[in-house]
């Protein structure tokens, strides 16, 4: 991440983003009728950049703070020990001494002294289970407020933090649905996906990596090689091929409904329309996790909020490799180098109703979970003010000082304008869309106007 990795993120441009992101999360709370309890999950966090800058915005806040801790504070979910301990470092996380309900704190003294029958085997699968989730999840941290204010807080005042492997380990509070407010951003163009190649024969076989063989050992005349998307001349262990026939991914995966755009200058055209040649990606982990996460704010409340690179249809071949801030064969180095894919918002919509398709209305519509957007990420920006927090900023630095004057505005044009404005601009290839529920039997108000979907009145 950032200037000195593969790519550069939102978060890293300016700490814009991420305060209007903490910004966000405090609207849709109020909308939600400020519930005592609230958590925010991110998935993804990359160096714990976007967290910190939306935490300093929210730390302004002292209901939604809280609320927040209240709710269990923050749940990061990283599979990365290194990024773990990166954002533990961005965060300033100190340990939370207290044996309080949530944090796994083994009392030793506690259970020597309880070792009796029952208790004694109650106590020993505890503590296995216990020490199972330590491998995969860590608690006992907590982000200090007084690192975000000024004025007098209390040093002790810490937001829970606590960092999972997976979504489906956000706790279920089963006593008291607890709203959750998630955050994702650029992780779905990170996950895999599976792409697909219609054949001569007017079937679509399924694109997969094989290793990369001489001229007398390649494939027979009868064997159909890939569109030449990659020069796999490249690269000297890996290549792409084509299966031999379609595989169970693309009798599962592919229905009509989808959309492809062959290439920019093309109009789009469902896969009834396609000729041999013609390819389509399709994320199956990504309409996996959309689901859950529509699962999840259905039944507990809440929205979720993801921003990433890509299109309202299926691309082409979009998966590339990066490597230094440059575009490099996606199989090159396996391991060193990063793989992106374009993301299929509209698949994504398709993806986050579908548990629901029972519930919906006569006219077809879904009344517990609501979809806002897409829209780009420049207009999502400037519905949530970026242009007043910019303004704001500016004036508190010297105008001598034109080194940051520059650095903060051109951080501002990258993150609204697009690329054909200003050099790296992310403001119009990048898209943002929401989900909001509130679950029928709860006392939260429905967020009919999601934050940042809307124009400022």
């Amino acid at each position: 991440f950032g200037a000195e990795g593969d790519f550069t993120t939102s978060p890293e441009i300016s700490q814009l983003f991420g305060e209007l992101i903490g910004i966000w999360c405090v609207a849709n709370w109020e909308s939600m009728g400020r519930p005592r309890k609230v958590r925010v999950v991110e998935l993804g966090p990359g160096r714990g950049t976007l967290m910190l800058d939306l935490l300093r915005a929210c730390s302004k806040f002292d209901d939604f703070v809280d609320a927040l801790i209240h709710g269990g504070g923050v749940q990061m979910v990283e599979t990365s020990p290194a990024l773990r301990r990166k954002q533990k470092l961005t965060l300033n996380c100190e340990d939370i001494k207290t044996q309080s309900k949530g944090h796994y704190k083994l009392d030793k003294s506690a259970s020597k002294r309880n070792i009796r029958g029952q208790r004694k085997r109650e106590n020993a699968t505890r503590n296995r289970k216990r020490l199972y989730h330590e491998e995969r999840q860590e608690k006992g941290f907590g982000v200090p407020l007084s690192q975000f204010r000024n004025e007098f807080v209390d040093e002790s005042k810490l937001i829970p933090v606590e960092w999972l492997s997976r979504f489906d380990e956000v706790d279920d509070d089963q006593d008291e649905q607890v709203p959750l407010l998630i955050v994702a951003q650029e992780l779905f163009d990170a996950l895999p996906i599976h792409q697909f190649e219609m054949t001569s024969k007017g079937e679509w076989s399924e694109r997969l990596v094989d290793v990369n063989l001489s001229d007398e050992e390649l494939p027979s005349e009868n064997q159909e090689t890939p569109s030449p998307k990659y020069d796999d001349s490249e690269n000297q262990h890996l290549r792409f091929v084509l299966s031999q026939s379609p595989t169970p991914a693309s009798k599962v995966l592919l229905h009509n409904d989808f959309h492809i755009k062959p290439s920019p200058t093309e109009p789009e055209k469902t896969l009834s329309q396609c000729e041999p040649g013609d390819c389509v990606e399709v994320s199956a982990v990504s309409a996996a996790l959309i689901q859950s996460i529509s699962r999840r704010i259905t039944f507990e409340g809440g929205a979720a909020l993801i921003i990433d690179y890509g299109n309202n249809f299926a691309s082409k071949q979009s998966l590339r490799g990066i490597k230094g801030h440059e575009f490099v064969h996606p199989l090159q180095e396996p391991g060193k180098v990063d793989l992106s894919a374009d993301v299929n918002f509209e698949w994504l919509k398709k993806m986050a109703l579908y548990p629901f398709k029972r519930e919906s209305n006569k006219n077809g519509k879904n009344e517990l979970v609501r979809i806002h957007g897409p829209v780009t990420q420049g207009e999502f920006l400037t519905n949530m003010g970026i242009q007043y927090r910019v303004s704001a900023l500016l004036e508190q630095i010297s105008e001598e000082d034109t080194e940051s004057l520059n650095r903060l505005y051109q951080g501002y044009q990258r993150l609204v304008e697009a690329e054909d404005v200003i050099q790296g601009g992310m403001g119009k290839s990048y898209k943002a869309m929401a989900l909001t529920s509130a679950p029928p039997k709860s006392r939260l108000k429905t967020i009919s106007d999601c934050a940042g979907f809307t124009k400022l009145r």
